[in-house]
């Protein structure tokens, strides 16, 4: 976009290094040159750099589940958004039909669930708009490794509910392999497909689990002790809250809310562009690329009482994307 609008033409010629060719120093400071002008045209106009971070596959279904149990899928991500959402999730999908944690990842049981459903949110049939080879996973059916369609319907930990819709029904038919009403979620709780066991299960974190499940939560739930979990509970929406002013509701979640890693990719841009040694010829860019570090240093520490709220003293610092989130990050500040 950034080329055609800026009108670019590469106007230094292109070198060419036939077969066992010694490359001269010349050969390789013209293709050095050629490079440096080509990423110069690729800068914004205030400065950065724009560049997609989206390498996670496990970061988009579980806004598209809470935007659609809240009713306002629609209204957040109209038609071509949503169809763009899909184009994305499909060019991500392994040739065993599954996803992985990232867009280079293996596949695994996690990762497959959560956009499973989400592309059934998004509006695809169960056998999808292309063609989508089953995944199969070692430990046979893909929710007894997540349970996670309870996310979007009844179970005794979760104190919202969702109202089940006819999609729901069927999610609970095409992820399960037995009746979901005939689950025994107890004895399936420690199920985990062999693609998501990265170190085994040991008694003792079983029997952990399993006692904090049967005895600590029903008992967490009865008066008095339910006193002291709504104060948990209201201490946890005042970090929140917090969180949410002081860094214009971008939170620590920078790369997923916002435009990615600007400060990052910029800071690393400029630094491959002055070992180029070509200010002469790229002066405008490192101009403006270091009014944009200058710009998005932060000005101010987190208001009120930052430490009560576990966060340190960010004044002077940068942070891996823009001013507004305030997180500083050691390695962008240096």
């Amino acid at each position: 976009m950034f080329l055609k609008q800026k009108r670019f033409k590469q106007i230094i010629r292109q070198g060419k290094v036939e077969n066992e060719e010694e490359i001269t120093y010349e050969t390789a400071t013209t293709a050095m040159r050629k490079a440096a002008h080509f990423f110069s045209a690729l800068q914004a106009s205030d400065g950065h750099w724009p560049g997609e971070n989206a390498g996670p596959l496990f970061l988009l279904p579980p806004l598209v589940m809470c935007l659609y149990i809240t009713g306002h899928l629609g209204t957040v991500f109209p038609e071509e958004y949503r169809k763009e959402m899909l184009r994305f999730i499909y060019c991500h999908q392994n040739e065993d039909g599954g996803w992985g944690l990232h867009v280079e990842a293996h596949s695994n049981m996690y990762c497959t669930v959560l956009n499973y459903i989400c592309m059934r949110i998004l509006g695809e049939g169960p056998d999808g708009g292309k063609t989508m080879p089953a995944y199969e996973a070692g430990n046979g059916s893909l929710t007894m490794a997540v349970q996670f369609p309870n996310l979007l319907g009844e179970r005794p930990s979760f104190r919202f509910v969702a109202l089940i819709s006819p999609l729901i029904l069927q999610l609970r038919e095409e992820l399960h392999t037995q009746p979901y009403n005939e689950i025994n979620w107890k004895k399936v709780r420690h199920l985990c497909a062999k693609e998501n066991l990265y170190f085994p299960q040991l008694l003792i974190q079983d029997l952990v689990w399993d006692s904090l499940y049967i005895f600590t939560e029903p008992f967490l739930t009865r008066w008095p002790i339910n006193k002291l979990r709504n104060k948990a509970l209201e201490m946890t929406m005042k970090h929140i809250h917090y969180e949410d002013e002081n860094s214009w509701y971008t939170d620590i979640a920078c790369v997923e809310k916002t435009f990615g890693s600007l400060l990052w990719d910029t800071s690393l841009g400029l630094e491959a562009l002055l070992a180029c040694k070509l200010t002469d010829e790229i002066g405008p860019t490192l101009m403006k690329g270091h009014d944009y570090l200058n710009k998005s240093q932060v000005r101010d520490n987190p208001s009120g009482d930052f430490r009560s709220m576990y966060r340190h003293i960010c004044k002077g610092s940068w942070t891996f994307s823009d001013q507004d989130q305030g997180w500083q990050v050691s390695d962008c500040t240096a």
